[in-house]
């Protein structure tokens, strides 16, 4: 595994994504650690997506290339991940990436990452005209996988679509729920901030004082 091992740490030094290549080449000739054909073309298209010089339109092309050569690998879930949050990066690439998410979500239901997919498409439809599937996703999260490390946001935002509706009692609910499930993060702090305005907002002015 030693040129393999240069060929993808060559990227992240100043050897140049032509000699990684032909070190991970080398590593396929003589290295019998890489049992598939698959696996072989995944790490050498991880070399090519670490270089600098590699543009997105490029890195959609070689990932959309192993999905159509290799339909039934195990390392198609990190190939739709690596197109979907690729190309969030790109607002000319919004559709695409909600696309990506999309089979995220509905093929890889049981993933660890789940939640992430979910929270992942609802920050892209935020800013889309289908705000109201991104409010969908929060929700989801927010009640679904309230232990994730994206519960916190999705929390967050729900609270915020209901005081922007005026909806304050609602808002006022998450707001508090925020703070307590959630005290350690940085939402609970901005939830505070927002809690005494919403109290107001609902006539609860004598325990809005308190915050």
């Amino acid at each position: 595994k030693t040129y393999l091992a240069f060929a993808e740490t060559g990227q992240k030094t100043s050897i140049n994504t032509k000699k990684a290549i032909e070190q991970f080449k080398y590593a396929l000739q003589n290295n019998s650690s890489l049992k598939s054909e698959d696996e072989a073309a995944w790490q050498l298209i991880k070399i090519t997506l670490n270089a600098d010089t590699v543009s997105l339109a490029k890195e959609k092309t070689y990932l959309e290339t192993l999905i159509t050569k290799y339909p039934e690998s195990q390392y198609k879930q990190l190939w739709y991940q690596n197109l979907a949050y690729r190309l969030s990066y790109d607002s000319l690439y919004l559709k695409q990436s909600l696309s990506y998410f999309k089979v995220l979500i509905d093929g890889f239901k049981d993933s660890e990452y789940y939640s992430d997919y979910l929270f992942g498409a609802a920050q892209l439809y935020s800013n889309t005209a289908d705000n109201g599937k991104a409010l969908d996703y929060y929700k989801l999260v927010a009640s679904e996988y309230p232990y994730t490390n994206s519960a916190p946001a999705s929390l967050f935002e729900v609270a915020m679509d209901y005081e922007s509706k005026g909806k304050f009692v609602e808002a006022e609910q998450l707001y508090k729920q925020l703070i307590q499930r959630y005290y350690y993060s940085s939402y609970a702090e901005e939830a505070e901030l927002k809690l005494g305005a919403v109290m107001v907002r609902a006539g609860k002015y004598d325990e809005a004082i308190k915050y």
